[in-house]
């Protein structure tokens, strides 16, 4: 599974090839794959197609690699710019302007969502569609998080914050660039994990902690 996330109140995990689910209850979880293309090559030699045409059309799969929503709203996102929407218990495939590998999804207080990806791509749209908001950046935008309103956004060189429509990098108590593995906000705080510290931001001051387990990790 790629992702694990809350959404209105109930648990959802993404992975790949339409491992979308639901939990119900413990040990009870709920497939949606309804809409996302889930057939292995011996369903699709049983329609007539060949071999070769099977697993040529077993890699035209969704590879999907992020879950979120909220408003009611729920979205995946993943391999090739791929973007879905849940209509009901069907996914439904959602036009976003792009072919970049895609690896988180934020929505706004307003419904407005958010998706980031390799490339320096970032995203804004709705089930309706999505339109491109220029970076000028070439780095792979891992996570998102909002805190105080505002749209924070980890890379692999540091964080960045979206201020209307322009990208801007965040300073920080860090000197130089940094790897942004995962961004969350809770209470007041806007946590920055990297590969062998994380920050806690409260809006004024940023304090860091050093896990001592990590201190051998190579980047």
């Amino acid at each position: 599974m790629g992702q694990l996330r809350q959404i209105d109140g109930l648990l959802y995990a993404a992975g790949s090839v339409g491992c979308i689910y639901q939990r119900i209850s413990a040990n009870n979880w709920r497939l949606l794959s309804n809409g996302l293309n889930t057939k292995g090559i011996e369903e699709y030699r049983s329609e007539g197609y060949s071999a070769l045409e099977a697993i040529d059309l077993i890699e035209g799969q969704a590879v999907t690699t992020c879950i979120n929503g909220g408003h009611g709203k729920i979205f995946i996102a993943g391999h090739d710019g791929k973007v879905f929407f849940l209509k009901g218990d069907t996914w439904i495939e959602v036009n976003s302007n792009t072919n970049a590998i895609l690896n988180d999804i934020q929505i706004d207080q307003s419904g407005t969502v958010y998706v980031s990806g390799r490339g320096g791509i970032l995203l804004r749209g709705d089930e309706l569609g999505f339109s491109v908001i220029p970076t000028n950046l070439s780095e792979h935008l891992k996570t998102m998080a909002f805190f105080e309103g505002r749209l924070y956004i980890g890379s692999e060189k540091g964080l960045y914050v979206l201020d209307g429509d322009v990208v801007k990098p965040v300073p920080t108590i860090e000197k130089g660039p940094f790897n942004c593995v995962e961004l969350d906000s809770y209470d007041g705080e806007l946590l920055v994990v990297s590969d062998r510290w994380f920050m806690v931001f409260d809006g004024k001051d940023w304090k860091k902690t050093v896990d001592p387990d990590n201190l051998n990790v190579v980047d």
